[in-house]
């Protein structure tokens, strides 16, 4: 698949020659008070070179807060009304929430304009439901039609609908930029863990690919990254979760129920952890 990112700040300016360099695109979002940065279309191992470096200079220049979010998109999948369905109740009957803090799925909770932006996803019975959830219409056999509330394709921000952990506004509306965005990651400029989460969310549209299940209840993420993997990726994958699980744990126990606690992420989602001396992705 195709990937992308985006990074939201909170304060802070990535020079024009560095931009130019790493491939960041910069945005404007009035959620939060810094810039966005998105990525270029990543891809394959040179996407992944790209991206380290690209965080690199975030780092560097940028810091986020509270705010701020992260999002991943996957693009160049199989893009039909079945596999957009299965993965919108994939997502939803997962149990990622207990790979998340308390408020991942409840942003009004902290956030200072006390807005939702990233809603728990719910399952439909047939992708005429989900379609007219998501454009307010019946489907009529076109997943290239702009959204009602933006049809001029530059006021993304009047989409409700959009405000998902899992967003397929643009999956299933417009003719460019046919991505599925995770929206519920806490912001971070943790190499490995972006790494993870890429693999871990690409397993979630692999499995939507190569399975007929139309609904799906209480389904494991560690059953579908075996499913998708390798047993050898699997077992990484999983061994990296059991450490995001600690890293969640951690944070609720110092009240931290919005994930801003980075530090103890940065402490515990390791290269050194992740690997525990066998092989890991590099």
């Amino acid at each position: 698949y195709t990937f992308g990112m985006e990074f939201e700040t909170s304060a802070g300016y990535i020079p024009e020659e560095e931009l130019y360099r790493v491939g960041l695109i910069p945005l404007r979002d009035g959620s939060i008070t810094g810039l966005e940065y998105s990525t270029i279309v990543l891809g394959g191992n040179n996407g992944l070179n790209a991206l380290r470096e690209q965080i690199n200079v975030l780092k560097e220049y940028t810091i986020f807060d509270k705010e701020c979010s992260l999002h991943i998109h996957f693009g160049s999948f199989a893009l039909t009304p079945t596999v957009l369905l299965r993965l919108n109740n994939l997502f939803a009957g997962s149990d990622i929430d207990s790979y998340a803090v308390p408020w991942a799925f409840r942003t009004s909770q902290y956030k200072a304009n006390g807005k939702d932006y990233c809603v728990k996803n719910r399952q439909f019975t047939s992708f005429d439901n989900l379609y007219s959830s998501l454009v307010g219409r019946h489907y009529f056999g076109n997943l290239y039609q702009p959204h009602p509330s933006d049809i001029s394709g530059d006021r993304k921000w009047n989409i409700s609908t959009r405000y998902k952990a899992l967003n397929l506004v643009n999956a299933v509306c417009y003719n460019n930029a046919k991505t599925a965005e995770f929206r519920f990651l806490r912001p971070s400029y943790n190499f490995d863990k972006i790494l993870v989460w890429l693999f871990v969310l690409g397993a979630f549209v692999k499995y939507a690919e190569m399975t007929a299940v139309k609904a799906v209840k209480n389904i494991s993420v560690e059953r579908i990254i075996k499913t998708v993997y390798s047993a050898e990726l699997a077992n990484m994958l999983n061994r990296a979760l059991r450490l995001q699980r600690e890293v969640v744990q951690t944070q609720i126990l110092v009240r931290d129920n919005y994930g801003m606690r980075v530090d103890i992420e940065d402490q515990i989602l390791t290269y050194k952890n992740l690997s525990r001396n066998q092989k890991f992705f590099y």
